[in-house]
């Protein structure tokens, strides 16, 4: 006997696979929302959470508003949902950004939250002087020449900067070359006359006052060991025709090469 093969109405079929496209499509979407809203929920679990802030030990930079610092930007939301305290989302460079403006005298930080204590630690250092700007009052420079805080008790013993910056000289940079500029002033030691102070006066002039009570000028731009060797040069000639001592100067000029020009008092 013959079977007879059933019909399937196509129409049918196809509202069977539209209904099973809408299920799987209606189950995903549903099953992204919930992960996103237990992802969003879970966020807010005071184990996700910074509770507390370590900073390493400072001497002169007050901890406690580098802590309110850094409260005042991990607290509130992200978008009214996602805690700025969250251990993954804190706003880390925001952080980073505002201390470095606001405490000019750090030279680094770093940031690493830790989920097993929920302590947000900052790692940083203070900046060391290896000179001083000055311009009525004096300042600290680190030496990268960058300006950091109000100078405080004995100032004798760092060489004094002046010109290049204007009004509040606390986050500014005084040079570029600020390290070879530095590298040439303490080599002039060597020649027998510590730098009290160097004036830079424009890109074209600079004055170095000794200690000894006369100045050399020169270019900025020509500080470093070709300059040196040139005044060692001078001054053993110049002491060599006035009987073994310096003549009573007022300054030496080597901003014209080789060729170094003089004046006395």
């Amino acid at each position: 006997m013959e079977k007879r093969k059933s019909k399937v109405n196509k129409g049918d079929l196809s509202t069977r696979r539209r209904k099973r496209k809408k299920f799987k499509t209606s189950f995903l979407l549903f099953l992204v929302a919930f992960i996103l809203v237990l992802g969003l929920a879970a966020l807010r679990l005071q184990i996700f959470r910074i509770q507390k802030i370590e900073i390493s030990k400072l001497e002169t930079v007050n901890q406690g508003k580098i802590k309110n610092e850094i409260k005042n930007e991990i607290s509130g939301n992200f978008f009214y949902i996602i805690p700025k305290d969250s251990l993954f989302f804190y706003p880390k460079s925001v952080i980073r950004k505002n201390l470095e403006q606001n405490f000019p005298s750090l030279s680094s930080l770093q940031l690493t939250g830790s989920i097993i204590n929920q302590t947000l630690y900052v790692a940083t250092e203070e900046k060391v002087t290896v000179a001083l700007w000055c311009s009525g009052a004096c300042y600290n420079m680190d030496y990268t020449g960058s300006v950091f805080a109000s100078a405080a008790g004995d100032n004798q013993s760092f060489i004094k900067y002046e010109g290049l910056i204007l009004g509040n000289p606390v986050g500014k940079k005084f040079s570029q070359d600020f390290a070879e500029l530095a590298k040439f002033a303490k080599s002039i030691k060597t020649l027998g006359f510590p730098v009290e102070k160097v004036k830079i006066i424009d890109e074209n002039s600079a004055e170095m006052q000794l200690q000894e009570g006369f100045y050399i000028k020169f270019l900025p731009r020509a500080a470093g060991e070709g300059l040196l060797e040139n005044l060692k040069i001078f001054i053993e000639n110049l002491k060599a025709k006035n009987g073994g001592s310096l003549p009573n100067l007022e300054y030496i000029d080597a901003r014209y090469g080789n060729k170094i020009f003089y004046k006395l008092k």
